[in-house]
């Protein structure tokens, strides 16, 4: 189990209104996507693990890794948000972690998934990714912001 609670953090326009009033004092950061975009460093510059879409994983992996090289961002771990145990790109990218496994160390969120894409061929959120990482590797106090679940529709996501 882990002594610190971790924020869980999405892209979503919510973002640029949490109340860091409800948020712990020191806290470990999930971020995903671009969060590099942002306007401002929303919950700062140290970010406890980076999630990165397969996708697009050549490109995040080089522009993380500028930030971190450069200091404008402190980035601790890179995962890939995957749903298998390897994915296309994957032997280019030795320091990234494949979050599948974290997934399959949770039964009835890895049936929940293959069960999604079977049926539906549906994915989880990246947010959703990196609550499973999160509740795999120990976590249990765990706040989470920026999460609109893409109100304003689209996706294949759930």
């Amino acid at each position: 189990m882990k002594d610190k609670p971790i924020v869980i953090a999405g892209n979503g326009p919510s973002l640029a209104q949490i109340d860091y009033r409800r948020l712990p004092a020191d806290f470990d950061v999930f971020r995903c996507n671009q969060f590099y975009f942002e306007d401002k460093y929303f919950l700062g510059r140290r970010v406890t693990g980076a999630f990165l879409n397969p996708s697009v994983a050549k490109n995040q992996y080089f522009t993380l890794r500028m930030l971190h090289d450069t200091g404008e961002y402190h980035i601790h771990e890179k995962y890939c948000a995957c749903v298998s145990a390897t994915w296309e790109e994957e032997e280019d990218f030795p320091a990234v972690k494949n979050t599948f496994f974290f997934l399959q160390s949770l039964p009835q969120f890895h049936e929940l998934q293959k069960f999604l894409w079977v049926y539906h061929m549906q994915s989880f959120t990246s947010t959703i990714n990196m609550l499973i990482t999160a509740l795999a590797l120990g976590y249990r106090e765990i706040y989470l912001v920026g999460l609109d679940f893409y109100q304003g529709g689209g996706g294949i996501c759930f």
